[in-house]
């Protein structure tokens, strides 16, 4: 290979990896007291999960599982969540929902995954800001 090519793909590649490692997320300890740092845990792992969904053509069975079981431990608290929460929390609940049809139906689409980005996004800022 040529060196200028050789150096072009280097380069490539670096930038790919300090993209995906761009993403940070706050400490379980910087959720507010009370319903977010209850949910601290499963949200931080949906916001992991959502950032590997990608452009894949489905989403990875491990992926699923895990939203599977971050969804229903937000079920399982929606009904005693604190008032500032309910709605971002909804909308979380919500989007890996239809994530979830959509990928058993066959039917993926990327921007799924960019919907449950966005509202785990939501109740982030909703949970530490």
């Amino acid at each position: 290979m040529r060196p200028h090519l050789l150096l072009a793909c280097c380069l490539t590649a670096l930038a790919g990896c300090s993209q995906g490692s761009s993403f940070s997320q706050p400490k379980a300890t910087a959720f507010h007291e009370g319903t977010c740092r209850t949910v601290a845990t499963q949200v931080l792992e949906i916001g992991r999960d959502a950032r590997k969904l990608g452009t894949t053509a489905s989403p990875p069975a491990d992926v699923r599982d895990r939203l599977k079981q971050s969804q229903e431990a937000l079920i399982a608290i929606q009904p005693t969540a604190d008032p500032a929460i309910v709605a971002p929390l909804a909308k979380l609940v919500v989007s890996i929902g239809l994530l979830r049809l959509r990928s058993d139906g066959n039917t993926y689409a990327p921007d799924l995954g960019t919907a449950v980005s966005q509202a785990y996004d939501a109740v982030v800022a909703a949970c530490t800001s």
